[in-house]
This record gives C-alpha cells, structure tokens and sequence, in this order.
C-alpha cells in the first residue's frame, strides 16, 4: 500500500466501457482520499472527487458518472488516488457495460515501477494482451517494451517516449 496510488487504465462512456475502483484503508486511522482522472495528454479531466475512509475501511466506486456524465462520450484516462495520511490499496476494474464481452482488473499501483516482466502474452481471435502504461513525473521517461517467445528468444521490440503526466495504452500482438 501507499498514501498515492495511481489507476493505469480507466475508461466510461461511449456506450463501450464502464469502470469500478475500490480502496482500502490498511492503517487504523480515518483518512481523506481525493481522486483526480488524467487524460492521456496529462490534463485533469472533469472535477476532482474527495470521499472519507474509515480506518480499515473500504471504498467501492461504481458511479460512471464519478468525474464526468459519462453518457454519449468515450472518456479514457489513468486516476490518481491521494491519502491524508493512511496507507491505501486497490484496484480498478474495466470492461464492457455488462462484463460479456471484456473486462480486466489491474491492481492500483503504489509506486511507478522501472521494469517489470508479464508472465503470460497471448493474441489470438479470441484473447489478448493490454498494456497501460503511465508516468506520473515531471520528465518524459524512456521506456522499451520487449516481446519474447516462450523459447525466451525476442520476438519484437518498440521503444516509446513517455511524456510527463501521460499515459500510453494499447495491445500487446
């Protein structure tokens, strides 16, 4: 857990995707939890949002109007998640408006990691991988993404420039 906790993907609206985050309270201490939605350039979208949480306590948001009437209009972003003080943890879940077609469910993420390795890539008609990235900082960030086969020979490799504040999602094929 932490006192920031960052969502990589969220997205409502559109009649295409609906989202649900939930938040705990690990520490024993009532705490304020401001949650902001970024867009992908970086910008603040629609209005910041504060709820209370009780000390071991539990936050299940499944409004779809939560930042903005999500409505007609696709609204895609990642969410940040402050603390007044107690340490938080989490996740956010997002998928089709009845969860028959797609859903997924990533963990909120303390701290922006510098490497890490997805045990399983699969692209076929039928299954996929998604991938969210975000950079939180002030400076763009360099970041490579390399596609291995089970062999562990690489299959394929991109590199991509992460702006501050930004996210880049897509598919792993």
């Amino acid at each position: 857990g932490g006192t920031v906790l960052y969502g990589p993907q969220y997205a409502v609206g559109g009649g295409q995707y609906r989202t649900t985050m939930s938040v705990v309270n690990l520490d024993s201490a009532l705490g304020t939890v401001p949650f902001r939605l970024i867009s992908p350039e970086g910008m603040q979208v629609g209005t910041q949002r504060s709820l209370e949480i009780k000390g071991k306590g539990k936050l299940k948001i499944t409004d779809q109007d939560f930042f903005v009437e999500a409505g007609d209009q696709l609204t895609t972003g990642y969410v940040e998640i402050r603390s007044s003080g107690p340490r938080l943890a989490g996740n956010i879940t997002f998928g089709d408006p009845e969860r028959e077609t797609m859903a997924s469910s990533l963990p909120l993420v303390s701290e922006p990691l510098e490497s890490m390795v997805f045990a399983h890539v699969v692209s076929n008609q039928t299954w996929w991988t998604g991938i969210a990235l975000i950079n939180p900082g002030e400076e763009d960030a360099e970041v490579t993404l390399t596609l291995y086969e089970r062999t562990g020979m690489p299959l394929g490799e991109k590199r991509v420039t992460l702006g501050a504040g930004r996210q880049q999602i897509g598919l792993l094929w």
